[in-house]
């Protein structure tokens, strides 16, 4: 209010609590009136109505709790050094410090910096002054906030992660292996010293120091079934990596699947009585039903009631093989005898057996390979 009167020069008191009146609302004036009841607002001085209204909307608050609000006032983690001054300032409003108020500025300053690195280098200045003290802590604060800015700026774009994308599907590609480095180990694009697979197993020759497609033994290989071989040509498995610093080989070599084979890459088979039927049936670890293909079926179906089934059986490539029939039957394997289902498939293959009933024998699945490969 008083800008305002002096910018309009206006000095007498009457005019200026008469404009005040005229311009503070109806709350206020209401407010007014009812404190100076029964007394009338226009018999009293402006500076009389102000204080008026100020004591009620705010009383003088006790001394005591607000030297204990600033005693208590600490610098928050996201806030400055200056406005945590202006924060102190503030709340010494009534606390009636008079002379000592730069002093316990000071104080309150190095007490509740959160700091210790400028706490120190306070408590360690001789002489400190309020004055000294602001201009140190700010002047550590800035340099500090710098220093991260340029270490920021100077780190940031030469570290790049590179993440590829993952997916689990495979894709056909018959277009040959691309362009190998120096690393005799795996063949990646750095020295064999730093090769992470210096002490892999080759699955090939068994040594240590590389994988199997970086094996010089090729004679080894022979142990790949033909199957296995024809679908590593087929279908290659992406890369799903994510590195930090040069790229790596897929450690897709390292955990191919082999599996144990006679020198003439036989099947192994058992012969089993169905029903006084001598039917030969491959051994099949992987298979969970025994199986019949359809020419089998219709040279011994007089021997079998069938009965219809909708089963499908997915074969290595993920296709699902249509079965018609299936039935129960008594089957003797060596001196055993046990009941089994056979199910009939349209696919053109070769019967296959449940190894479970070959581990029921009396030698076991062990035991029959064993026999095998002397």
């Amino acid at each position: 209010m008083e800008h305002y009167f002096n910018a309009n020069e206006i000095d007498e008191e009457d005019q200026k609590r008469d404009i005040f009146l005229s311009v503070c609302g109806k709350n206020i004036y209401k407010l007014i009136r009812d404190l100076l009841a029964p007394a009338k607002p226009g018999t009293k001085s402006l500076a009389d109505l102000t204080k008026l209204v100020k004591d009620h909307r705010d009383p003088v608050p006790s001394e005591i709790i607000q030297r204990f609000k600033f005693n208590s006032r600490t610098r928050h983690s996201d806030e400055s050094v200056r406005t945590f001054i202006a924060a102190l300032r503030s709340l010494t409003e009534h606390c009636n410090y008079g002379d000592t108020l730069n002093a316990m500025l000071r104080d309150r300053l190095v007490v509740g910096i959160k700091s210790d690195r400028i706490q120190r280098r306070l408590l360690a200045e001789p002489n400190l002054t309020f004055e000294k003290a602001l201009e140190i802590a700010t002047a550590m604060e800035t340099a500090e906030k710098n220093a991260q800015d340029i270490q920021a700026s100077g780190t940031n774009g030469t570290f790049q992660k590179q993440i590829n994308k993952v997916s689990k599907s495979y894709t056909r590609n018959n277009s040959g292996n691309s362009k190998q480095g120096d690393c005799y180990r795996c063949g990646g694009n750095h020295l064999a010293a730093e090769c992470r697979f210096k002490d892999a197993k080759c699955h090939s020759c068994k040594k240590k120091g590389h994988i199997a497609k970086k094996c010089r033994n090729k004679s080894a290989n022979g142990n790949l079934s033909e199957n296995h071989r024809e679908f590593k040509s087929r279908f290659k498995p992406r890369a799903h990596f994510m590195e930090q610093d040069e790229s790596s080989e897929s450690e897709n070599e390292v955990y191919s699947v082999f599996h144990f084979g006679n020198k003439s890459n036989e099947a192994y088979k058992v012969q089993i009585n169905v029903n006084e039927c001598e039917i030969a049936m491959e051994i099949d670890t992987g298979a969970s039903v025994s199986i019949m293909s359809e020419d089998t079926y219709k040279e011994y179906k007089s021997k079998f009631r069938i009965e219809p089934t909708s089963a499908k059986l997915p074969n290595i490539y993920g296709r699902a093989d249509s079965c018609n029939r299936t039935c129960n039957r008594q089957c003797q394997l060596q001196k055993g005898k046990r009941k089994i289902t056979i199910t009939d498939s349209e696919a053109k293959r070769s019967e296959f057996t449940w190894p479970r009933l070959v581990e029921q024998t009396p030698t076991g699945l062990e035991g029959y390979f064993l026999r095998r490969w002397k």
